[in-house]
């Protein structure tokens, strides 16, 4: 998320909804296949020769669309990471206050 950005909503854990393991399974595998597709996305073949026949700035033009994908992967992937520790601390903070007798 960028700087401009809020913090997402985070869920909140309670007895009537979906398991803090659960959760924190679910936004893990999110995060990871982001992390695959950014990678597959910045592997994918970008070169000037498949883009000449449009233009002169067809490449460079097709170079910054690839940016802004990317980037729009990594917000989305921060995105998901602010949720998955949220809902990670919320778990540990219901440990530890167990572990106190609470």
């Amino acid at each position: 998320m960028s700087s401009a950005s809020t913090m997402p909503t985070i869920p909140t854990l309670h007895l009537n909804g979906t398991s803090g393991t659960t959760l924190v399974e679910e936004y893990r595998d999110a995060y990871e296949a982001i992390d695959r597709a950014i990678d597959a996305l910045a592997a994918a073949t970008c070169n000037g020769r498949d883009f000449y026949p449009q233009g002169p700035n067809a490449y460079y033009q097709a170079r910054e669309e690839r940016q802004q994908a990317l980037q729009k992967l990594r917000e989305a992937q921060e995105y998901v990471e602010l949720i998955w520790a949220g809902i990670n601390d919320q778990m540990r903070e219901r440990e530890q206050a167990r572990r106190a007798g609470r």
